[in-house]
């Protein structure tokens, strides 16, 4: 009767749900995610930067205020493979010397609160730079506060598109 019908649903749909957890098991799905600390290079930085960013504009549909830029995508930068904490680090540029409220990011002013269909050349246009500047929530024209003299290497930016590119290529495009 009932009984016999039960157990026949619960055998086809719960079968294939024990393999599937069982097999999850196997490749490690419920393992506790082994935190370490964060050491990351420049690139590294400005490209989780600009996640965040992107994991805001999500949010919000526009790009942060720039005046507040760090503030907005502080809670976006964090991973759980991270130490509590450790995350913040992605905010200071190691290509300076370090410093107690020295990060070394600045925001370009123009992406403040836009919408990114509306940035004309997504490729060319900074979003996070390597810059003079390295108060909190940093913001300019990426002209005014490139570090001079340029960091070994050169000076790098994130686009709007979330390519690492050298600075004064996408300031001076025509001097490539």
């Amino acid at each position: 009767g009932a009984l016999g019908v039960f157990i026949a649903v619960a055998w086809v749909f719960g079968a294939p749900i024990v393999h599937l957890l069982i097999d999850a098991k196997r490749a490690g799905f419920f393992d506790k995610v082994k935190q370490h600390e964060y050491e990351g290079t420049s690139m590294e930085n400005m490209k989780a930067l600009y996640q965040a960013l992107q994991l805001y504009y999500e949010s919000e549909d526009e790009m942060p205020m720039a005046s507040g830029w760090m503030d907005a995508s502080k809670m976006y930068v964090r991973t759980n493979d991270l130490k509590k904490g450790e995350e913040m680090k992605k905010f200071i540029n190691p290509r300076i010397p370090p410093g107690k409220g020295v990060y070394g990011y600045a925001y370009n002013v123009t992406m403040s609160q836009v919408y990114l269909d509306e940035v004309a050349d997504p490729a060319q246009t900074p979003l996070v730079f390597e810059s003079k500047d390295t108060e909190w929530n940093a913001f300019g024209e990426p002209a005014k506060l490139e570090p001079e003299p340029e960091l070994p290497g050169g000076n790098k930016a994130v686009t709007a598109e979330g390519a690492v590119k050298a600075l004064k290529d996408l300031l001076h495009p025509e001097k490539k």
